[in-house]
């Protein structure tokens, strides 16, 4: 009806209606009553995805002024892209990356592909945390985030000191790219086969964000050791 806005958040997490009416709406099947000019989200099992037919229907009545409406919906599973083009993409950029550091032998090289992985993990996470409409205000979900915010605030101090060329940079550096491969793999390594993905940029971008961040990451961490045996070996010398 006229005034009443209904929509689906988050994938089928939670269902949301605003009454823009004088007159209070009720959702009988839920229980909920819907003062005028507010809103109301609530969770339906039906609207959610979970492990079903391909097609799953699902209904909800709405009652203005006594007349009774429909919300009429659906869930549709669709498979999502394969995983390994995506990993082995992220392979090649680490690989990529530890042979750079090889050949040019100066760890002071590596704050562009470790800024540009804390970047991506930046912009991956930004855009995750603007999806997540269903769950209330954003400045409650930011604790969700501080492994990743850990990892960025290493990975630019490593940025600076590396820029620099000061020795304890190295350690700093490798310890912030394996936490970024860690968590970003752990956390959001299931968008590179999700048929869904829930943030507010194409969904293969977003996918190009976090293999990136995982192939970066990688090869800072493959190179750093790399440069650091090197330094060491030429410490050490020939004996004799």
């Amino acid at each position: 009806p006229p005034e009443v806005t209904f929509e689906v958040l988050q994938n089928g997490l939670a269902l949301r209606l605003h009454n823009g009416t004088s007159t209070v709406v009720t959702v009988p099947d839920s229980g909920l009553q819907v003062a005028p000019d507010s809103s109301v989200q609530w969770h339906l099992d039906a609207a959610h995805p979970s492990p079903g037919p391909a097609v799953r229907p699902w209904r909800v009545v709405v009652e203005v002024d006594g007349r009774p409406h429909q919300v009429l919906g659906e869930v549709r599973w669709t498979p999502g892209p394969s995983p390994w083009p995506w990993l082995a993409g992220a392979a090649l950029l680490a690989v990529g990356v530890a042979a750079t550091a090889w050949q040019l032998r100066r760890p002071g090289w590596l704050v562009v592909p470790l800024g540009l992985a804390v970047l991506a993990s930046i912009t991956h996470t930004a855009a995750a945390l603007a999806a997540r409409t269903a769950e209330g205000s954003r400045w409650a979900l930011l604790g969700d985030y501080l492994p990743q915010a850990g990892c960025w605030a290493l990975g630019a101090l490593s940025v600076v000191l590396l820029a620099r060329g000061r020795i304890e940079a190295g350690g700093l550096g490798a310890l912030a790219a394996a936490g970024l491969v860690l968590v970003t793999l752990v956390r959001d390594g299931a968008v590179l086969g999700a048929s869904t993905v829930l943030v507010t940029l194409p969904a293969d971008v977003d996918r190009v964000l976090v293999a990136g961040t995982v192939g970066l990451a990688a090869g800072v961490l493959a190179g750093l050791l790399l440069t650091a045996r090197i330094r060491l070996a030429s410490s050490v010398g020939p004996i004799g």
